[in-house]
């Protein structure tokens, strides 16, 4: 699906993804993060605190790692 954004002239691309039995979760995250992590560590670092925290917290732990390493 090709569509444009609204807040600027750039195309946004738009994937459908079918998860799968065998998927726990799925991480929807803006290019940036994907710079200072891989799509490993993403999981792995989900995954250990998925049982222990909201995903609120997990969100906010993920992005104050990035603001640190910038």
């Amino acid at each position: 699906i090709y569509t444009l954004s609204l807040h600027d002239a750039l195309p946004i691309y738009i994937r459908t993804l079918m998860l799968e039995d065998q998927d726990d979760f799925m991480v929807i995250a803006c290019d940036g993060i994907w710079n200072f992590m891989s799509s490993q560590d993403v999981v792995d670092f989900v995954r250990i605190r998925l049982n222990k925290k909201s995903l609120s917290e997990i969100c906010e732990e993920v992005r104050s790692i990035l603001i640190f390493k910038k």
